[in-house]
């Protein structure tokens, strides 16, 4: 099943390296080398000090990254990027644990001046790529690796996981944000799931969903209504974590911080736990999930509630 529906495929922009690395140096005055990152709905560029030969200055652990160049869907509402940006700035004033992609101010200079692109808010241009406008930002980088780069991943990391779900979840209650449709909204999961059913080749797969899907008509519709929502992050997987190994603790490395909030939506407080816990998942084991998701939890009970209310 494709994860984008055909509107927002088409209106994904089409935009080479050599004209990230140009966008860049004209707007945010940063001379790079480009890279394309794998990104779902829009653009996403890698700005590095890297030479073409893949070298960079500070060794081969993404020291040389400069920043990185997100150019939007055509079909991204402004709105929901200046959500996006409240929701950094509001993170950021409220909590000092982790480290965040702060959007950086667009520069001035006559390479600026003389652009067709229109400023927006002083940190969001709109380009217009085929004839059609997108917005761009260019955001600083975050240090440490991808969790994804780092193993093993003890009962402490998954403690420490839900500790971030939580923090970023007391964190962002506060944030207003309107709804918008996106696939990954759990709010919407059942009907989706149900409508593409039939799509599963295996018998034992369907059977297994279907199941599910009955437990979540009996268990989790009739109760739905009574669930907190709020602005989430709704992406903690491993490669959107920063670690840094070099400080470990427990057997953890030290938590950094976090990239990547694209994902931003108004939801079930609870599913950006969910989130959290579905990606420790890589388990055939019921019972050693349930485990590794039971540590995830604990760290966000400690540290997501707030008045009394857990997350």
């Amino acid at each position: 099943m494709e994860t984008l529906d055909a509107g927002y495929a088409a209106g994904r922009p089409s935009f080479s390296e050599e004209a990230a690395a140009r966008l860049v140096r004209t707007h945010w005055g940063v001379d790079g080398t480009a890279r394309e990152c794998a990104s779902e709905r829009d653009r996403v560029f890698e700005i590095s000090d890297r030479a073409l030969d893949g070298t960079a200055e500070g060794g081969p652990d993404g020291s040389g990254v400069r920043g990185y160049l997100k150019v939007s869907n055509l079909l991204e509402d402004r709105a929901a990027l200046e959500e996006e940006a409240a929701m950094l700035e509001t993170l950021s004033e409220s909590q000092a644990c982790f480290a965040l992609p702060q959007w950086r101010p667009t520069a001035t200079g006559p390479e600026a001046e003389a652009s067709a692109d229109t400023l927006t808010g002083g940190r969001l241009i709109e380009h217009a790529i085929g004839g059609r406008a997108h917005f761009a930002r260019f955001l600083e980088p975050v240090p440490g690796i991808p969790l994804d780069r780092f193993r093993p991943h003890g009962p402490e990391l998954r403690r420490q996981i839900g500790r971030l779900a939580g923090i970023l979840d007391r964190s962002s209650s506060e944030v207003s944000g309107a709804d918008r449709p996106m696939i990954w909204d759990l709010r919407g999961a059942a009907s989706l799931i149900a409508e593409h059913l039939g799509a599963i080749r295996e018998p034992g797969r369907r059977e297994v969903l279907a199941r599910v899907l009955e437990r979540h008509a009996a268990v989790v519709r009739p109760r739905a209504s009574e669930l907190r929502e709020s602005l989430i992050y709704n992406d903690a997987n491993p490669a959107n974590i920063h670690v840094d190994p070099g400080r470990m603790k427990n057997g953890a490395p030290h938590m950094v911080g976090v990239v990547d909030f694209g994902d931003v939506i108004r939801s079930w407080t609870v599913a950006n736990l969910a989130v959290a816990c579905a990606y420790v998942r890589n388990s055939r084991s019921r019972s050693r999930f349930l485990r590794r998701g039971a540590r995830v939890r604990r760290g966000a009970r400690r540290y997501g509630s707030r008045g009394g209310r857990p997350v």
